[in-house]
C-alpha cells in the first residue's frame, strides 16, 4: 500500500506529523499491509503550511532544484509501482490545485488512485490529525478518485 501525501510527517518531533504517520500506518494494518509507502507531493516537508508554499514558490523558480523535484518524483513513481493499492490525501491545496507539481506527482504515482473521501473542492481528504477520517474503508468500498476539472 503507498501513499502519496502533503507533508506526511518527518523523523523528527513535529506532533501533527507523527500523528498523520501512526494514523496512516495503522490504517494500514487494520485493512491487512505488513508494510506501507509514504511518499510527498513536493519535495519539501515541513509542519507549516506557511512554510511549504513559501519554499515551494522559491522551488519552482530555482532552476537548480530541478534535480530535487526530479528525485522526489522518481520515489513518487518507484512508490506507485510498488502498491497493490494507491491512496492518495493531500486535501485543498490553498488556490494551487492547478499546480504542475500536484499534476506531476499523480501522473508519477499512477493508478488507479483511491482516497478517504473529499473536500467540498473535489480533492482526496488528507489523513491527517487535524481532519476527523473514518477508517479506511475496505477496499471493495475504497472510494476511486480522479482529480476534478479545472
Amino acid at each position: 500500500m503507498a501513499w502519496l501525501l502533503l507533508n506526511p510527517g518527518q523523523p523528527n518531533p513535529d506532533p501533527v506529523g507523527a500523528l498523520t504517520m501512526r494514523r496512516v500506518i495503522c490504517m494500514s494494518r487494520d485493512e491487512g499491509y505488513s508494510g506501507v509507502i509514504v511518499v510527498n507531493v513536493y519535495p519539501n516537508v515541513t509542519g507549516s503550511p506557511i512554510v511549504l508554499w513559501a519554499t515551494h514558490g522559491l522551488l519552482l523558480e530555482d532552476v537548480d532544484d530541478l534535480e530535487c523535484r526530479a528525485t522526489n518524483l522518481k520515489y513518487v513513481r518507484e512508490a506507485g509501482e510498488r502498491a497493490a493499492l494507491r491512496i492518495v490525501g493531500f486535501g485543498g491545496l490553498g488556490g494551487r490545485e492547478n499546480d504542475p507539481g500536484v499534476a506531476a506527482a499523480l501522473d508519477a504515482f499512477g493508478g488507479p488512485l483511491y482516497c478517504l473521501g473529499t473536500t467540498q473542492g473535489g480533492w482526496p481528504r488528507h489523513p491527517g490529525a487535524r481532519n476527523p477520517v473514518p477508517a479506511l474503508p475496505p477496499l471493495r468500498a475504497a472510494e476511486l478518485w480522479t482529480p476534478p476539472a479545472p
